[in-house]
């Protein structure tokens, strides 16, 4: 079901109404790494990099996966570029 709220958007949904229900579900579970990455995802698309960086951030840390941080590393250094950010975007790249 956290999949197919994070779809909603894309059928009509308001997006700053299903990034606050997964800020309260975030508030719920602290420790899902699906939920950061998901309101990561939904920062994004609504060029708010800066919340998105720090979604990711959290995800990094909670995260007991290895290859799910290398995406991070990635997807961070996505939004770094589209900050004009280059030093950190080469910086993401060598530590994924």
């Amino acid at each position: 079901w956290i999949k197919t709220l994070h779809m909603l958007p894309q059928l009509g949904a308001p997006t700053s109404l299903v990034i606050s229900a997964f800020e309260k579900l975030q508030k719920q579970f602290p420790d899902q790494v699906t939920i950061s990455l998901f309101l990561a995802d939904l920062y994004g698309k609504e060029n708010q990099y800066e919340p998105a960086l720090e979604q990711l951030n959290t995800a990094e840390k909670i995260s007991q996966d290895n290859s799910t941080k290398i995406k991070i590393h990635f997807q961070k250094a996505s939004l770094y570029f589209a900050l004009g950010n280059y030093e950190a975007l080469q910086k993401e790249h060598v530590a994924a």
